[in-house]
Formats: structure tokens, sequence, C-alpha cells
């Protein structure tokens, strides 16, 4: 059993809770690396190779795109696992990454074609990312009951959830955030009304 296995188990948990992230995306790459603790790509490379090994089929791969498949049962299987600490570490970059501008939605569509071209790695972080991480957010607000070993952890994405939603993010990253707010409601739906509101009353002043 993968979880038996001490050498992967943490940053396997880690990448159930990342849930899906692009290849192809320099922010995306670097994420993974600075919450797995690890020096560079190829070492996730590797280690996805082993998770493969002990669980065939789990994660799921296309054109670049990496999955972990049927992820609401799979937070709910590793949910014990899941630490205080765990999220006290993880939640602070979901945070920055789901905030993060959409660097590639900003390029004119001649600098999206000549980095396709190039074979260059895509600047900032996937919406791809950005939708599991928002997921992940609102999969542990409404079953923290799971998560035995984590205190209150309902509470803590839903501050995760105010941090994102705050009304100084200003009209320039609300494209950015705008395919994610359906997900992000979902993590508690009345605070959600609340934050939304005054996102564009700030706005509008």
């Amino acid at each position: 059993m993968i979880m038996d296995d001490a050498s992967i188990r943490d940053n396997f948990i880690k990448l159930c809770l990342i849930g899906a992230w692009n290849e192809s995306f320099k922010g995306d790459r670097e994420t993974l690396c600075n919450l797995l603790n690890l020096n560079n790509y190829d070492e996730i490379v590797f280690l996805i190779g082993r998770i493969e090994d002990k669980l065939p089929g789990l994660i799921q791969h296309y054109n670049g795109q990496i999955k972990i498949s049927d992820r609401h049962n799979i937070i709910k299987s590793i949910a014990k696992y899941v630490t205080s600490d765990t999220l006290n570490k993880i939640l602070p970059t979901i945070e920055k990454t789901i905030s993060d501008e959409d660097q590639y939605l900003n390029q004119t569509l001649e600098q999206q074609i000549l980095i396709n071209i190039r074979g260059e790695l895509k600047p900032g972080h996937s919406l791809l990312i950005r939708q599991e991480m928002s997921s992940t957010l609102a999969i542990i607000s409404n079953n923290s009951d799971f998560f035995t070993n984590a205190r209150n952890a309902d509470l803590k994405v839903q501050e995760s959830q105010k941090n994102i939603l705050n009304k100084d993010m200003g009209l320039k990253l609300l494209p950015s955030i705008a395919p994610l707010l359906p997900i992000l409601a979902e993590i508690n739906p009345g605070t959600y009304i609340s934050l939304f509101t005054d996102i564009l009353n700030a706005i509008q002043e």
C-alpha cells in the first residue's frame, strides 16, 4: 500500500491535494517542486513513475496535462493522513497560485503562437492547476469530518477563500479569477456572496 511507504507518502498526499497541472506551464512546475520540496521537475516525473507502479491508472496523462483520477474519493481516502501542519504548509501556496494573474491569457495571440512554435514553457500558472486547487478547498470545506487529524480544516480553507477573494484584488485580476468563481463559491456560499459583493463595490468606487 502506498500509504505504508514513508518515502513517498507525504508527497503523494500533496499531489492528491494539488489535483492536476500542466507540464507546459513554468509556474506549475515550479509550484510542484516548491510544495514537494524537490529540486527540479525531473524528480517529480520520477515520483509519478513510482506512484504509477504502485497504483496503475490513478494518474492520467493527456497532452501535457496530468490529473489525479477520482479526486473526490481519493481525497476522502487520504484525509486521515492530512494534518494541520500539512494544511498550514500547503494553503499559502494554494492561495498564491489561485490568485495568480493569468499571464498566458494576457499575451497576444502572436506571442502565444511563438511560444508554442519554439516549444518554450508558458509563463505563469495554468488554469488547470488553479481550478483543481480551488476544488481541493471546496472538497475539504464540505468534507471536513474526514480530516480527523487536521483540526478545523473547514475553517482553514474558508479563511483561504477570504484571502483569495479579497476586495483589493482589483479589476485587472478579475478576468483571471472569473473562471474559478463557481468553484470558489462552493467553499462557503454565504461568505462567497459577501466577499464578491465587496469586490464589486471596491471596483466601482
